[in-house]
């Protein structure tokens, strides 16, 4: 039974966000005098004064406040006046013609003096020039504590006017009430507006003192109900109101605390907070590495933000694969420890309301590892004294540099991967320098030198001949063959690309000092290739193509 009668209000609640339109957030209403203004035919409230409240208001001789508009607020002076007593006034007007003079309070402080029993001075006769009126009114007992407006308007020969619009002749003042409660309980924090968004939840707080417990009211534009606990609400006797499945049909709706005192056997009605509901939109985020998402190993990496709707103060949080990065919270976002397949994200939370956090586009990071360039050689003999020197290199990068050395002499006009000499002695000495065109190159090792290669020729028939690739090119599979050195009979035979990685191995064993192998290397894309034949004691290099 007890959830048919919280689903049968809740059925209510959301009808009346429906069918009934938003509160307006209601300002005083204008007056104006369309004949002439007060300060002609003597048409204004000359003498208005009060007595019997906390404190009085006492305007004597003022005359025409407002020679523009007939229209003057006399916001220094204030009537406070406790719930239901009695206010007493005197009202005199200007000496030479009749007028009707009304006086308007507005209870309860919603904006306007329209309400039932807030017209508290209606007389049927008018009053004549430079006479007066003495008269009272009562404060109810459930006027709203607080701070509002009282209204005391004059108009030529008639007392068949209102609060609001145009007269011919008279003047309209307005001055400051202040309702005080008959009851001890006070409000020291009254609810305040509120701005919320679409089916979330907002929250109105009070506090008091003198003050047992709380009810808390809404206004959804026909008046003051009282809440309970259900699908919409929570904390309804607290001091905290939480409202919940917010529509925008609730833009304008007032909520309001009562304060109860149990000893005194009384409440007080706080002001009324409005609930301001905004609509939902959305923000956007775009995040750019720089110096892009290729980069080589321990690269800084600075990421920038363009962002639209975050308000005036965004934040940021930075995530490297879904983790959140602890303290990058700014709009840049800097590291140097990315790894490879890393990828950046950025959470943006806009500082406006009604604002959802976005996630930015992915950065995914490509991260090539930091590369150590080396440089070998081996020798082929030519016949006579004629011997080539060949650099293998490791880590050289696309078009690596060489730089050759005979006896600690650089060989000038001498810079690609072969140096040969005609006339070698047994005592040469040969160094090759290479520079790396490789990326990612370790800083430091962008030049290395090989080791040095000592001739030490005895016997030219100790070294080994260069050998044949057949057929060259070819798409992968050929043979290899050529006569090794005397005695060699293991041999090791390394495939390498152009930068140098190797792509295959093979161990061959020869008895007659032959080398003849078929070779087969699958998945090979088209380019130069290097095969290496290595003995014990000598090793030889032959380039071929791969062209498929």
């Amino acid at each position: 039974m007890k959830q048919q009668l919280l689903a049968g209000k809740h059925s209510v609640i959301l009808l009346l966000i429906i069918l009934l339109p938003a509160l307006s957030k209601a300002q005083y209403c204008n007056t104006s005098y369309s004949s002439s203004q007060c300060i002609n035919y003597d048409m204004y409230i000359q003498d208005f004064k009060t007595t019997g409240g906390v404190t009085n208001i006492t305007n004597t001789s003022s005359g025409c406040g407002n020679t523009s508009t007939s229209y003057i607020y006399y916001n220094t002076m204030k009537h406070a006046g406790v719930q239901g007593t009695a206010v007493y006034f005197t009202v005199k007007i200007g000496q030479t013609y009749a007028q009707g003079v009304r006086i308007w309070v507005d209870y309860n402080a919603d904006g306007d003096f329209s309400d039932a029993g807030e017209a508290v001075y209606n007389p049927s006769s008018t009053i004549s020039g430079n006479g007066s009126v003495s008269s009272s009114f009562t404060i109810p007992a459930n006027a709203t504590p607080g701070v509002t407006r009282m209204r005391v308007r004059s108009s030529y020969a008639t007392t068949g006017f209102s609060e609001c619009g145009s007269q011919s002749y008279g003047e309209c003042e307005d001055y400051v009430f202040e309702v005080v409660p008959s009851c001890s309980a006070k409000f020291t924090t009254p609810p305040s507006d509120s701005k919320a968004c679409e089916n979330g939840d907002v929250l109105f707080t009070a506090a008091g003192i003198k003050t047992d417990s709380f009810n808390w009211q809404a206004n959804y534009g026909s008046g003051w109900v009282l809440l309970g606990d259900d699908l919409n609400h929570s904390g309804t006797t607290t001091d905290s109101l939480v409202v919940k499945n917010l529509a925008m049909g609730m833009d304008g709706f007032q909520y309001r605390a009562v304060a109860i005192n149990k000893t005194e056997g009384c409440s007080v009605n706080s002001l009324p907070a409005t609930l301001d509901m905004v609509a939902s939109s959305s923000a956007s985020i775009v995040i750019a590495p720089n110096p892009g998402n290729i980069v080589c190993e321990e690269t800084e990496v600075t990421l920038y933000t363009t962002w639209s709707n975050g308000g005036t103060t965004p934040k940021y949080q930075w995530m490297i694969n879904g983790q959140d990065v602890p303290g990058a919270t700014a709009g840049t976002f800097k590291t140097g420890k990315l790894a490879n397949g890393d990828i950046v994200e950025c959470r943006f939370m806009s500082s406006a309301i009604c604002v959802p956090a976005k996630l930015s586009n992915p950065v995914e990071f490509n991260v090539n590892p930091l590369l150590t360039p080396y440089v070998d050689m081996n020798v082929t003999y030519e016949g006579g004294n004629t011997y080539t020197y060949t650099a293998i290199p490791t880590n050289g990068g696309v078009s690596p540099t060489y730089i050759w050395y005979r006896n600690n002499v650089m060989a000038g006009g001498v810079n690609g991967d072969t140096y040969t000499i005609t006339d070698a002695k047994p005592y040469d000495k040969i160094i090759v320098k290479m520079v790396s065109d490789a990326p990612c190159v370790h800083p430091g090792s962008v030049m290395v030198s090989s080791n040095v290669f000592l001739t030490g020729i005895n016997d030219n028939k100790t070294a080994m001949l260069a050998f044949n690739v057949t057929p060259n090119p070819n798409n992968g599979q050929f043979s290899l063959s050529g006569k090794l050195p005397v005695g060699a009979k293991d041999v090791t035979i390394t495939i390498t690309n152009a930068v140098g990685q190797v792509v295959a191995t093979y161990n061959y064993h020869a008895d007659n000092g032959i080398l003849n192998m078929p070779v087969k290397v699958d998945n090979l894309t088209n380019g130069l290739y290097n095969a290496q034949v290595k003995t014990k004691n000598n090793m030889s290099n032959t380039r071929f193509v791969v062209a498929k």
